[in-house]
């Protein structure tokens, strides 16, 4: 679209042949651009998505008992999503290596990308090779683990890409848009078995503002997603220019390394780059939010803060016990089978076929891994999460903001997910003379 055409000057930019000036220009230039979108991005996701989902739940529990168990389905499968045709793409750069034969298959799975490249023939490097960079052209923004910009992207370590290609080689991974056409089948079909089950003298009416709220409720949840590919090129540009701004630094002895410019404020940079902030100093605040950061990566923010700090009497877990977990049904379904504690998408090589996954938050990158989860389990988020939303298109049970899940879970447990009740159950522990962590 345009905007993404309004970015591509923006990315053809090499930062490094920048001076100083011209690279705090091309920073204000970025910002500029993502301010055009800033609001739209907004409204959609703070505004018509939420609004519509609290109307659509509120109505659905009451006309029909099950209020974010429809919610869930109905809002499944939706067109033109620019998750399911990323995995898709990915997808079949994994099925070139397929259709390729055992011997690329065995190479690609034992070898990183600059192995690959380095060992493949030239007629499979001209066919995988050159899909896999076509991809990177146009998807090299994504990749992140989160939004933050200290996390690379695809196109600044596609590695990280080549782990999800391979993620896709086995022969039981079926493809995103197939499992994307079944939830639009069921979500079609549950609209209608709604609108049907309506009755009464006033049930022409409900049918017909349900049949609005349902139609509103795919665009706005679809922009809701969509809308991460296009504000990811945002915050990739953003890294590239800080992280050139950490390596003059670097050069210069004044950072330890070119990343530790991602813990300090534009300020802090500026103030650090003219003199008037010493190294030493510089050096301790990254060091103390280096250290936080990594703490808070598997911690469960807390639900409320007073004056900025976290109060004594902070309610517990409502409904929570040691093998019994509660959380928000985000999608239907139920699943036994083992989970698989993970923090970071680098980890994902360890999730199995039929694994429930169980984290914090999950993202786009996120979005090969579901193709082989039986569940999924957040700590974070609601049904119009991110990994709700792929659960949805993926026909995956999901519960979501069940608090502390990766500290009460062990990895390797036994759990069983229903994802329309929203509770997760602790079958079997992984090390049955360990208690779960409080």
């Amino acid at each position: 679209g345009p905007f993404l055409a309004a970015t591509n000057p923006l990315a053809a930019v090499n930062e490094s042949a920048l001076d100083d000036a011209a690279l705090d220009r091309h920073l204000t230039e970025i910002w500029t651009l993502a301010g055009t979108i800033g609001l739209e991005c907004g409204i959609t996701v703070f505004y018509y998505a939420q609004d519509l989902k609290l109307l659509l739940t509120a109505l659905l529990a009451r006309w029909f008992g099950k209020g974010e168990e429809l919610y869930a389905t109905i809002s499944a499968g939706l067109d033109d999503s620019h998750t399911v045709r990323e995995a898709d793409s990915i997808w079949q750069i994994a099925m070139l290596l397929r259709y390729d034969g055992q011997a690329t298959i065995e190479l690609a799975r034992t070898s990183s990308w600059k192995e690959f490249q380095a060992q493949a023939d030239a007629s499979t490097l001209k066919n995988v090779g050159g899909a896999f960079e076509l991809f990177l052209a146009s998807h090299g923004h994504r990749g992140a683990n989160y939004k933050d910009p200290i996390y690379p992207r695809w196109g600044d370590e596609p590695e990280l890409l080549w782990q999800q290609v391979k993620a896709f080689l086995s022969d039981d991974n079926p493809r995103p848009t197939e499992i994307n056409a079944r939830s639009a089948a069921a979500r079609i079909a549950t609209q209608r078995d709604c609108l049907s089950g309506l009755s009464g003298m006033l049930a022409p009416l409900k049918r017909s503002l349900l049949r609005k709220l349902f139609r509103y409720n795919e665009i706005y949840m679809g922009l809701r997603d969509n809308h991460r590919f296009y504000y990811d090129r945002i915050w990739w540009l953003l890294r590239r220019v800080y992280l050139e701004k950490g390596r003059r630094l670097h050069r210069r002895s004044l950072l330890g390394q070119p990343e530790d410019v991602f813990f300090l404020v534009r300020k802090e940079i500026a103030e650090l780059d003219s003199g008037t902030l010493g190294v030493g100093e510089a050096a301790s605040r990254i060091g103390i939010r280096r250290e936080e950061w990594l703490r808070t990566l598997k911690e469960q923010p807390p639900k409320f803060l007073r004056q900025g700090y976290v109060p004594d009497d902070e309610p517990a877990s409502i409904g929570t016990t040691a093998r019994k977990l509660i959380g928000l049904a985000a999608s239907a379904g139920q699943v036994t089978g083992r989970a698989r504690i993970i923090y970071n998408v680098t980890e994902l090589e360890r999730v199995g076929k039929g694994d429930i996954l169980v984290t914090r938050q999950t993202d786009p990158s996120w979005t090969p891994a579901f193709a082989r989860l039986s569940g999924l389990v957040l700590e974070t988020g609601g049904v119009l999460a991110h990994g709700a939303s792929l659960c949805r298109e993926f026909n995956v049970p999901c519960v979501t903001v069940v608090e502390r899940a990766t500290r009460l879970i062990r990895d390797g447990d036994t759990i069983a997910v229903n994802g329309g009740l929203g509770t997760v159950e602790i079958i079997e522990s992984n090390d049955a003379s360990a208690e779960c962590a409080a």
